[in-house]
């Protein structure tokens, strides 16, 4: 595996590499941190992995973002417990803007369109990104993109 450097990097991000997220602390209903450990490769070519003892801790945080992945969301662990809003199809639910109906909960790409093409879930995730900027800054000078059609005539 190649790493580089990233803009995150000159901006001073510590990476934290070979760590699984166990689960989150939350008070008065704000995630307020992150349950992790640290794991050792058994397997490198499989990916096969196990939890080092004693390593678990908590890293601080207020804002989480999950990546499901391609599939529609499994309705358990946080989505269980923030009874996230689902539709007939099992995809979270969420209006024009990516929001849910839980304030601060936001949903994109394949979670709550289902299975599609990547340029879907780029399109989904830069609208979320721009509903959750304005969430918590008040307001957004993210670019908004709006798809437009082209009409070609003679």
């Amino acid at each position: 595996m190649i790493f580089s450097a990233t803009s995150s990097h000159e901006e001073g991000c510590d990476r934290q590499w070979s760590i699984l997220t166990k689960g989150f602390t939350v008070s008065n209903g704000e995630v307020t941190g992150l349950k992790v450990v640290e794991l050792d490769w058994i397997d490198p070519a499989t990916r096969n992995f196990k939890e080092k003892p004693g390593t678990e801790t908590v890293l601080p945080c207020d804002y989480a973002m999950i990546a499901i992945g391609y599939q529609h969301p499994d309705p358990v662990g946080l989505l269980k417990d923030v009874n996230a809003p689902l539709n007939n199809w099992g995809m979270v639910e969420v209006d024009p803007n990516m929001r849910t109906s839980i304030p601060g909960l936001f949903a994109a790409g394949d979670a709550q369109r289902g299975q599609s093409l990547v340029v879907w879930a780029l399109a989904d995730g830069r609208k979320a990104a721009r509903s959750i900027d304005e969430y918590l800054m008040g307001e957004s000078h993210l670019v908004q993109n709006e798809m437009s059609a082209v009409v070609i005539s003679e």
